[in-house]
């Protein structure tokens, strides 16, 4: 990748402004002189103004991810979204390849924190996209914040798989919250599954 030019519209990424503030975004149009991003919606959204500078941070497909640092030239709202506009840039930097490949899928589970079933409940979720190291998960009301544990429970190809996990990040869109999960730790038959689960949907959508 050359340029910012070179960025499919709908690519997701984040504006990260510090070290604590990592705001959700997508691309919404290709434009001659400028990108134009969407903001999704996330708790430090009203610092999308117009100045601010900060790094965007992507990640092409599977492994590759890249930075640069722009700062807003624009903001509007139309309906309800928060768009603003940056310049195009050719200075990407290539950051290290993810250890692990991720797909998106589509695939329900139950999820809970660990300890006393009376006192944890398993709630209803959609895993969103999946790794040898973790998976996002999405569900409504959930009461889980960063650096809880988790236990999910899942299926993959007919076998049941269950893992404890770290919430490593959490956002909300479209009404449901977001939770990026890291595993703690996975046997060898779960990480073989969960691998070959990976590398066949690699293959599909090459």
């Amino acid at each position: 990748m050359q340029s910012t030019y070179d960025i499919k519209e709908g690519q997701r990424a984040k504006f990260v402004i510090d070290t604590f503030i990592n705001i959700p975004i997508r691309l919404h149009k290709i434009e001659e002189n400028y990108l134009l991003w969407e903001a999704l919606p996330h708790r430090d959204t009203t610092r999308i103004q117009e100045g601010e500078k900060g790094d965007i941070i992507f990640k092409e497909r599977f492994l590759i991810t890249y930075r640069f640092t722009t700062q807003i030239a624009q903001t509007f709202k139309y309906k309800n979204e928060l768009l603003f506009k940056i310049p195009h840039s050719s200075n990407l930097q290539l950051l290290a390849k993810r250890k692990y490949p991720r797909v998106d899928v589509d695939i329900e589970g139950v999820v809970r924190k660990v300890g006393k079933l009376r006192s944890n409940p398993f709630y209803k979720c959609q895993i969103c996209n999946i790794s040898e190291g973790g998976v996002k998960i999405c569900l409504p009301n959930a009461p889980f914040k960063e650096k809880d544990r988790l236990i999910l429970r899942f299926k993959i190809n007919y076998e049941n798989i269950e893992t404890e996990s770290n919430v490593e990040s959490e956002i909300t869109y479209n009404g449901k919250e977001s939770y990026g999960l890291k595993f703690i730790e996975l046997d060898d038959h779960t990480r073989f599954i969960i691998r070959k689960f990976v590398e066949s949907k690699m293959n599909q959508q090459r």
